[in-house]
């Protein structure tokens, strides 16, 4: 009794003591679910129980789009990143650390996070970073944070973390945000949400295992190793490991619109150029977005990358009239050179464009862009009193007709070329506001048979036509489209813009903005299509047909989590992108989403 107090643990060792119980009582059916079971194997054969089924799902998120992965081994002075317990405590090691996150945090976004495998870690490390300097260079782009022991500093922790990431920076200063430095298996690293600007990387600094000296751990691997094969207590050592850095890495990932960036920063998660065996054990969704890199300097280029920071020093590019960076639309063996060889083809009427759309009409898909942008230029020209172009196997003689008649402007026009001509009539169907038109082809012929030949009017009269009556109603002629500025990036719209606005809510940043891309590269290669010019419509078909199934595929996951609320205005932002086409082209935007929907076998209709 006067001895030193003595305290009894009960640890259970294996959680099939449990699940066996419910297995003898006949349980139907038991169902394990959780973000962090991986690595599956070893879960698995923890249990003692047969699962007959399992299901590791993909993630809510496009990894290839919202998630940036890298393993460095060594640091910008070459230092090497390995943070055993013999190096971690190297004061090149640790300045060099320090370089690391003073590089990161000059450019990464919003929240930063840090996990050191223990506390004793952490408090080494930025005592040194202080006494060195290094800690007043980093905090001079974001304030760090470090994570405490107690309950009520912790509260008070994350409330100056919270202000930090919502103060307003200078323009010009510095990305802002904060960092935090925390602990694997502390509470920032398991029991805390962070969502959105909270975190938007992990940076994790070696690798967790357990504590070797802790009773506990000592007593599991023993345990392991006498029930099963000896090495069966190091592979359970392994698998905590990794287990505690799917956890903490999972940090920056919270729902279907985040998006973020890992690190992993230690040698050991690589070994000749590839991940090392200890990195396989990373979660499905995570892995394969994580890249071995040569160096530091390469991380850190492509992390400026996938946050859209452009790289000190490096010119951007000039970009053409006819955008280079059309890789986002999925056709990059597409380019336009023909941009000086519109005018000599301009004068030749509707000739070259003929035989080419001849040609492209025979196919199973139909008549080519190019040509029927040739054709809408020339019926906008006889809707404006100008000379018909010369007849051909695609402008037939009833088109020609048309091409005379100033009384179909705008979508009246395009309705009776598609009475007449197959090219227009493959992709155009009439809108859902009705016009006044013969309701059958005989009468729209007998229409435009009774119509007299218009006189000619004068470039200087054009322009006052306000509109032209079609039966009872008055249509507006089609203006053409203004050919819009070549820049770096594509200039979009007002309509764009707006539309684009809409879309903030529903798609997630780095979605967003390659939405924005596509939309710039629809617009302008629409224009040219619509311009008529042969060589350039030609080259501009493919990429605009690229750029509609992009956006088409971005505004239709193939996991989508919406509520009927955000459902109902996903779908109407989809029917609304066709008002950012011309007339002509704008069915081409419903077929684009149909065939969408259809190779997904879903059977939505959205119009």
């Amino acid at each position: 009794r006067e001895g030193k107090p003595r305290t009894l643990c009960l640890w259970c060792f294996s959680c099939s003591v449990a699940l066996q119980q419910l297995e003898k009582l006949g349980v139907h059916s038991l169902i394990v679910t959780s973000g962090t079971l991986s690595p599956m194997d070893g879960t698995i054969e923890s249990f003692g129980v047969p699962f007959p089924v399992v299901l590791e799902n993909k993630h809510v998120i496009d990894p290839s789009k919202q998630l940036w992965g890298a393993v460095i081994s060594n640091g910008p002075d070459g230092v090497s990143m390995e943070a055993s317990f013999k190096q971690c405590r190297e004061p090149a090691y640790i300045r060099d650390l320090g370089k690391v996150v003073q590089t990161l945090a000059s450019f990464v976004p919003d929240g930063l996070l840090i996990a050191f495998h223990s506390y004793k870690q952490k408090e080494d490390v930025l005592k040194a970073w202080r006494q060195s300097g290094l800690y007043d260079e980093i905090t001079s782009r974001k304030p760090i944070f470090d994570e405490p022991k107690g309950n009520r500093e912790m509260q008070l922790t994350m409330e100056g973390y919270s202000r930090a990431l919502n103060r307003e920076m200078p323009a010009g200063t510095g990305t802002g945000g904060a960092i935090l430095a925390a602990v694997c298996r502390g509470k920032l690293c398991e029991g805390i949400d962070f969502t959105d600007r909270q975190c938007r990387m992990v940076i994790m600094v070696g690798i967790p295992y357990p504590n070797r000296n802790d009773l506990r751990v000592i007593l599991k691997q023993s345990f392991l190793d006498a029930r099963g094969n000896q090495g069966d207590g190091r592979a359970w050592y392994t698998r905590e490991a990794i287990r505690a850095v799917n956890q903490t890495l999972g940090r920056v990932i919270r729902h279907r619109n985040d998006f973020g960036g890992v690190l992993l920063c230690d040698t050991r998660y690589a070994k000749d150029g590839r991940l090392a065996p200890i990195a396989r054990g990373l979660s499905s969704w995570l892995a394969p977005s994580v890249s071995v890199l040569p160096s530091f300097e390469a991380a850190a280029a492509g992390c400026r990358r996938f946050f859209g920071i452009a790289v000190p020093g490096r010119a951007k590019a000039a970009t053409p009239e006819q955008p280079k960076s059309l890789g986002q639309v999925g056709h990059p063996q597409a380019q336009s050179s023909n941009a000086g060889s519109g005018s000599s083809s301009a004068t030749a009427g509707g000739g070259a464009t003929a035989s080419q759309a001849q040609s492209r009409a025979t196919k199973k898909e139909g008549v080519s862009l190019s040509a029927l942008g040739a054709l809408w230029k020339s019926l906008k020209a006889g809707a404006a009193g100008a000379a018909p172009p010369v007849a051909s196997s695609v402008a037939t003689e009833a088109s020609a007709r048309v091409f005379a008649s100033p009384q179909l402007a705008g979508a009246a026009l395009a309705a009776a070329a598609a009475a007449h001509v197959p090219a227009v009539a493959d992709v155009w169907v009439p809108s859902r506001t009705a016009l006044a038109l013969p309701a059958t082809k005989r009468a729209l012929k007998v229409a435009l048979g009774s119509q007299p030949a218009p006189p000619k009017a004068s470039a200087a009269a054009a322009p006052k036509q306000a509109a032209v009556a079609v039966g009872a109603q008055k249509v507006p002629p089609l203006a053409p489209h203004a050919a819009r500025p070549a820049a770096n990036v594509v200039a979009v719209s007002k309509a764009a813009k707006a539309w684009l606005g809409r879309a903030e809510d529903l798609l997630p940043r780095m979605e967003l903005e390659q939405v924005r891309g596509q939309v710039g590269v629809l617009e302008l290669q629409a224009d040219i299509v619509a311009g008529g010019v042969p060589e350039r419509a030609v080259a501009a078909e493919p990429l605009l047909l690229g750029a509609l199934k992009g956006v088409a595929q971005s505004l239709l996951p193939e996991f989508c989590f919406d509520t009927p609320a955000e459902e109902r205005a996903r779908e109407a932002l989809i029917r609304d992108c066709g008002v950012l086409l011309p007339r002509l082209l704008r069915p081409l935007w419903k077929r684009t989403v149909e065939d969408v929907l259809t190779a997904r076998g879903d059977a939505r209709r959205l119009w």
